[in-house]
């Protein structure tokens, strides 16, 4: 499968993520998705305040490009 973030920045290097931390999130997990169709990932955690994944300044860069988006299907949500 495809990496998502190939030719981008990810969003756990655009966000500041130790690589303690990006390496157990799901976003890093499952890379040929963006992280904002991801369930579980650490931004919340890491940026500890209440927001929407369209906020967010990876979502901001990289959402609109997203042409291959599944419709609201977050990896790992059951």
């Amino acid at each position: 499968m495809a990496d998502f973030w190939s030719g981008k920045t990810p969003c756990w290097d655009f966000l500041g993520c130790t690589e303690q931390v990006h390496s157990q999130c799901a976003a890093y997990q499952h890379r040929e998705r963006p992280c904002w169709e991801i369930a579980g990932t650490y931004c919340r955690k890491m940026l500890d305040f209440e927001w929407e994944c369209s906020d967010c300044k990876v979502f901001l860069r990289y959402g609109h490009r997203d042409e291959q988006r599944q419709e609201n299907t977050l990896v790992g949500e059951s």
